[in-house]
């Protein structure tokens, strides 16, 4: 519950863990930390990182992380496009954070190669575009540039839009 936990405090328990492996060297050894039941204790993916090789480093085979809230990279982090298919004529990206519709639908924040963007239709986390000089089978790069996230639509709200600066997916159209 320590806002000012390093991620490596789970060094401390190398005694504690010697003693289990010595009376059962075959168990598998898992560590669970809270990582937000408190805002002082939220923490973020660097933090949780560093708690995982902090682990690695002891042997231990795997964590587990206690949350009693909705941690703070789901609103920090910028969306990104974490699945595209294709539907039907249209292009659909499947972001990971409900979207500012506005910045969302202009046209010039998305660069198609091979083809070109030709309309956007936005619903929550999805895109839908509609595309002009694509054939079955090509393979495609787009990039995505300046997607905002809609901080309305967060269960915390408060602070700035998180942006995704740049992302290029490939895929097979």
């Amino acid at each position: 519950m320590r806002a000012d936990l390093p991620a490596t405090y789970v060094e401390a328990y190398k005694p504690f863990l010697a003693q289990i492996r010595e009376a059962a060297p075959a168990a598998r050894l898992m560590i669970q930390a809270d990582t937000g039941s408190r805002p002082a204790n939220r923490r973020g993916r660097k933090w949780i990182a560093g708690f995982e090789e902090a682990c690695a480093r002891l042997g231990v085979e795997s964590t587990t992380f206690y949350e009693y809230h909705i941690g703070e990279y789901a609103w920090a982090e910028p969306p990104r496009v974490a699945e595209v298919r294709r539907q039907r004529n249209e292009v659909e990206l499947l972001f990971t954070k409900r979207l500012d519709a506005h910045w969302a639908a202009q046209v010039e924040r998305y660069a198609l190669a091979p083809g070109t963007v030709t309309g956007i239709r936005v619903d929550g986390s999805i895109v839908r575009l509609s595309a002009r000089g694509l054939r079955d089978g090509d393979a495609c790069a787009l990039t995505v540039r300046g997607i905002r996230d809609d901080p309305e639509r967060r269960l915390v709200k408060g602070g700035p839009p998180a942006v995704l600066e740049e992302q290029t997916i490939r895929f097979r159209y």
